[in-house]
């Protein structure tokens, strides 16, 4: 079995890819995989980590709107497909899995030409540009969240399979031991303060505005930052005498949600997966100038079960999201209950349901 995976930009593409590539290889001997990727991102890393083959397609976004910048990105897409078309025939791939972004959108129509199987993986609860051009073509559209309405000529192709989440997020680890791990105090209330990858600079600036309030009521956090605030973010920390440990990036994530009762975050679905899967209450704050506004009604997603509240960027305030956590961190049955009702949202075996459609449209040839 030899299956082609387009996927890559943010952790949040790439990973379910990977998870999904690391079930088939489990599952057959004879396994092979090739992942075309962006040429930025940290995608060669992870996968070379994995031992899994890639290549790189030089790529890059449309933007948001119609510009002379328009033209050499399209150079660079015509570019991929000649690569991608050469590549998926050289190697006598039978199917190619894209999982959205403008990685994916050369090597879908290259797959096609070839008249390889397609199938599109959408992880948020609005379908992104890429998959909304690659649906009508697509032989099978795997869901991670529930769509806000499936796209026009897509009837029947549609299956909701979750968003596969890394091996070592799924890995139990006690409480105590992340803590411990990860320098904090067993006891107190602990925020895990995140914005992504990337980090979420208006998180971290009103994280920083509220740093007196967070020392003065004895909450302790893990903040994962992103690089650019990273300095500054520590700084106030340390200056409010916040008991709190810094992080620009974490890959390590089981040990972030082990150690946290609350959660302070985007709605990429990534990491609501990942929430979903730890069981924990979140307040949740989209990045308001996501694709779509797809943030948002990943969110909502949540909100709608109970699991999470969700505040608009442009309404939060250090004193609005402070008096939500300081409610929150008073009232365990109340968290308690948003827990319960995340984890209900978890799809522990996502990686296993992704890995079976992708068989089930082989052998459908």
């Amino acid at each position: 079995m030899r299956i082609a995976f387009a996927a890559g930009g943010t952790a949040g593409h790439l990973y379910p890819a990977l998870c999904a590539a690391m079930e088939l290889r489990r599952r057959h001997a004879a396994f092979e995989a090739l992942f075309l990727i962006s040429r930025r991102g940290r995608e060669r890393e992870i996968l070379e980590e994995h031992g899994f083959a890639y290549e790189e397609l030089a790529v890059s976004g449309f933007g948001q709107v119609l510009s002379y910048r328009m033209l050499p990105a399209m150079a660079g897409m015509l570019g991929a497909f000649r690569r991608a078309f050469s590549l998926l025939r050289g190697k006598g791939m039978s199917a190619l899995v894209g999982f959205g972004a403008y990685v994916s959108v050369a090597p879908a129509f290259a797959a096609r030409l070839l008249g390889m199987r397609l199938i599109i993986h959408e992880q948020n609860a609005v379908m992104g540009r890429a998959n909304r051009i690659l649906a009508r073509f697509a032989d099978r559209i795997c869901m991670g969240l529930p769509l806000n309405g499936e796209p026009a000529g897509t009837r029947g192709k549609c299956v909701f399979t979750g968003i596969p989440l890394r091996p070592e997020v799924r890995e139990g680890v006690r409480r105590e031991d992340a803590l411990a791990c990860l320098g904090l105090p067993k006891a107190g209330f602990t925020a895990l303060i995140m914005g992504g990858s990337q980090g979420a600079h208006a998180i971290n600036r009103i994280a920083m505005e509220g740093a007196e309030t967070l020392a003065e009521n004895k909450i302790q956090v893990i903040h994962l930052s992103g690089g650019k605030d990273y300095g500054a973010v520590h700084a106030a920390y340390a200056r409010a005498r916040v008991s709190a440990v810094v992080f620009p990036y974490l890959r390590e994530m089981q040990w972030a949600y082990a150690a946290a009762d609350l959660v302070v975050g985007r709605c990429g679905a990534m990491s609501l997966a990942e929430i979903a899967y730890a069981g924990l209450p979140s307040v949740l704050i989209p990045y308001p100038h996501a694709t779509g506004d797809h943030q948002a009604a990943n969110g909502r997603v949540f909100e709608r079960n109970g699991a999470a509240l969700l505040m608009r960027e442009e309404e939060v305030s250090a004193g609005t999201l402070l008096e939500c956590i300081l409610s929150l961190g008073r009232d365990a049955v109340r968290r308690a209950r948003m827990a319960e009702a995340a984890h209900a949202l978890a799809v522990p075996d996502a990686d296993r349901r992704l890995a079976d459609v992708i068989e089930e449209t082989i052998r459908s040839t």
